[in-house]
């Protein structure tokens, strides 16, 4: 415990030392972000998806937080919310939400449909935008079981952080995690995505290589990750 505790003040003390751009933490969480995207057109649900990021230990799902404090706060890349070039495989879905209005915040509806005690629901109008994604893309939907839900999503944030870091030599992967646990709601003891790559709490080349022969959305294993999951 005390080992965990000295790793976590290191963490901290760098974060705070470190001069990070301010868009890196959007950079960091967006693989994860478009992956959730993806299992919505595939059949998952909202609520779905944030029940399971949040039972493993995730501060609040990214539906639920862009419905609170708005879609652009949330899913923005740079300048706009998502651009052709951020996507693997594209998805109309965000462009869909934006075009009815459905922006979330204080003033616009968004992902749930809300109640005065403060409940939410599934939106059916955002089930018509979902399935007109899925139409687009020729993609069947169908039920995704919630184990598929947090691999899929945390593969492709441990992938989307490996292909961060081949990109920004002036990080680190222990920086990389401390912005992922303090900043993006990253369960804090699990020790963040790459931490669970080295120390082999998950096996994420094994799911994109079996996820990408179904559908191609979280892109291909970065060359670092194959290296820091081989090292001992």
């Amino acid at each position: 415990a005390c080992g965990k505790e000295a790793t976590k003040a290191w963490r901290q003390a760098a974060l705070s030392r470190a001069n990070l751009p301010a868009e890196l933490a959007h950079e960091l969480a967006w693989p994860l972000l478009r992956e959730a995207i993806h299992l919505l057109d595939e059949g998952a649900t909202p609520g779905q998806i944030d029940r399971e990021l949040q039972r493993f230990g995730f501060v609040q799902g990214p539906f639920a937080r862009s419905d609170r404090h708005g879609m652009e706060a949330v899913f923005r890349r740079q300048a706009s919310l998502a651009n052709g070039e951020d996507w693997v495989t594209y998805s109309p879905t965000l462009d869909l939400m934006a075009d009815e209005g459905r922006t979330g915040g204080a003033d616009a509806p968004g992902w749930y449909r809300h109640a005065s005690d403060g409940r939410f629901t599934f939106e059916p109008e955002v089930d018509r935008l979902l399935q007109a994604s899925a139409t687009f893309q020729r993609c069947a939907r169908a039920p995704i079981d919630d184990e598929v839900v947090v691999e899929r999503c945390l593969t492709a944030a441990i992938n989307g952080a490996a292909h961060v870091l081949e990109a920004r030599p002036d990080l680190s992967p222990a920086l990389v995690d401390a912005v992922w646990t303090a900043q993006l709601g990253f369960p804090k003891w699990r020790g963040g995505p790459l931490y669970m790559a080295r120390t082999h709490a998950c096996d994420p080349l094994a799911c994109l290589e079996r996820w990408i022969r179904v559908r191609n959305t979280a892109g291909v294993a970065a060359p670092l990750l194959r290296r820091i999951v081989a090292r001992p």
